[in-house]
């Protein structure tokens, strides 16, 4: 201990934590991969059958659709973005949230009226809980 200096175990610390978290994170990727890819054969399954949801011995699967919004014409909806100033609808993906709140008829009334450039998609809902 008297032969160390403070470096060296800032050092040693660093690395050990480096290493911890290298490997934290591989792991973490490989379970990411098989999740997706049981969550994928789930889904075809599903899709084959008319059910709505399943238990397990140790969880519980519902299953709702979804809508979701897609951009069908970027033009045209790039177009209405700039024009209405409703940048608030894109993040990375768009924001179902900016494109809800902007479905609304001149009296501020929720309506089913797309906005212009978009199109539905329907998408699952997976929520698996412990039965």
């Amino acid at each position: 201990m008297a032969g160390k200096t403070i470096g060296k175990y800032v050092d040693e610390i660093y690395t050990l934590k480096s290493v911890d978290l290298k490997a934290a994170n591989a792991e973490v990727s490989r379970l990411k991969k098989i999740i997706s890819k049981k969550n994928d054969e789930m889904e075809a399954k599903f899709k084959k059958s008319d059910l709505d949801g399943a238990i397990g011995k140790i969880g519980k699967l519902k299953i709702e659709p979804v809508e979701k919004f897609q951009v069908d014409d970027y033009d045209i909806f790039n177009a209405w973005v700039k024009k209405n100033d409703a940048f608030d609808c894109y993040e990375k993906k768009l924001s179902q949230k900016g494109i809800t709140d902007r479905m609304v008829d001149r009296k501020g009334n929720p309506t089913k009226k797309l906005l212009p450039g978009l199109k539905i998609f329907e998408t699952i809902k997976y929520s698996i809980t412990k039965a």
